[in-house]
């Protein structure tokens, strides 16, 4: 019974990789895939203790939808950061470049274009 469900996780994976892919199966060989271990669902929800088999198919649904969620949250965590790091960064930059051009004025103000030291 174990090496059964061992050695059909490739059939129920293999739906998964082929959307990874872009190529989806058509229906029969989602219901051939689906047939692998016909008692699979059955064991699963008695190991479990889920009185009704249909139950477990919505709480692992529900489950890959938390597990997507908490990734969407993280990346969303991560951008905000790079973001805010990127916002300091431009920030200090521009400061950066407004120091030089004050200094560079001034030191434009110091010297008269007018006047020819050099010809005295």
């Amino acid at each position: 019974s174990t090496v059964a469900i061992i050695h059909s996780f490739p059939a129920w994976f293999y739906p998964v990789l082929l959307a990874r892919n872009f190529r989806f199966l058509r229906r029969d060989e989602f219901q051939q895939r689906g047939r692998a271990v016909p008692g699979l669902l059955d064991w699963t929800a008695e190991r479990l203790g889920i009185w009704y088999q249909p139950t477990l198919l919505i709480l692992l649904g529900l489950a890959l939808l938390l597990l997507i969620v908490v990734h969407f949250s993280y990346e969303l965590t991560r951008s905000e950061n790079r973001t805010r790091e990127l916002a300091e960064q431009l920030a200090l930059l521009r400061l950066r470049v407004t120091e030089l051009e004050q200094s560079v004025d001034t030191s434009d103000n110091g010297i008269d274009p007018g006047s020819d030291s050099a010809s005295s």
